[in-house]
């Protein structure tokens, strides 16, 4: 087993546009064909509409139902709130421990060399944005096979994409710690990684990501239970969603 004190994570020194490393070599190939669930090539699916609050064990639907979670948590409940549209879950206050929701690992998870995109709603205050959080990711920093991450760090949005080409960091231009509700999204597009903002690209890098498969679970909210280093998100969290094109 890996040891969880040696996972690094990517840290925002600057409110930089982009950002990429270049890790490794192209791996030469093509994508695995897989049928999407859905004409829009929907992996994962969660809208948090109706439901009692979650606590540690409850089953999270998604859809497709092959891709529903499991809550995880220290002991706070993932409870219900006004969402975007509909209900929406709230996250642990700052003080008060953690919850995810664990996705078990799929190969349609996986984008390998194919063009795929991943996000959620969100809705927290500058007091909540403290530190780092973790909105959506598969994999850690060190993942053999590489990771996808969509991150908040102070307030500030960022994509992560790493395959066998490069570790690719996307960082957006401004907090979003403003307590209304953004749309944030990474996408990943031919040789180029982008962050959406409601929408809107606000951040692009021109960069080949390469082959992404890994074995790790998707993780909504923060990162495995247990470990030292949690990216815990404070706040609210809808709409959250990864699809593959292939």
């Amino acid at each position: 087993m890996r040891s969880r004190a040696s996972r690094l994570r990517p840290v925002v020194g600057a409110l930089l546009t982009t950002a990429v490393l270049v890790t490794g070599a192209v791996t030469a190939g093509s994508s695995v064909a897989a049928a999407a669930p859905r004409p829009d090539g929907t992996r994962l699916s969660f809208a948090f509409d109706t439901g009692p609050a979650l606590r540690h064990g409850d089953e999270v639907r998604g859809d497709p139902r092959r891709s529903s979670g499991t809550v995880r948590t220290d002991g706070p409940a993932l409870k219900r709130a006004k969402g975007v549209s509909g209900r929406a879950l709230r996250f642990p206050c700052l003080s008060c421990g953690r919850a995810i929701i664990e996705v078990p690992d799929r190969s349609s998870l996986d984008p390998r060399l194919d063009a795929f995109s991943f996000g959620a709603a969100v809705r927290f205050s500058a007091r909540q944005a403290a530190g780092s959080m973790n909105v959506v990711q598969k994999g850690w920093h060190d993942e053999p096979g590489g990771q996808y991450k969509l991150q908040v760090d102070a307030g500030v949005p960022g994509c992560v994409v790493h395959g066998s080409a490069a570790r690719v960091v996307v960082l957006g231009p401004a907090s979003v710690a403003d307590g209304a509700w953004h749309t944030l999204a990474c996408r990943r597009a031919g040789a180029e990684v982008s962050l959406l903002v409601d929408g809107a690209v606000v951040a692009t890098t021109p960069a080949e990501s390469g082959h992404l498969a890994n074995a790790a679970p998707v993780w909504v909210g923060g990162k495995e239970i247990g470990t030292g280093d949690p990216d815990q998100f404070r706040g609210r969290m809808d709409d959250v969603f990864v699809r593959i094109l292939r």
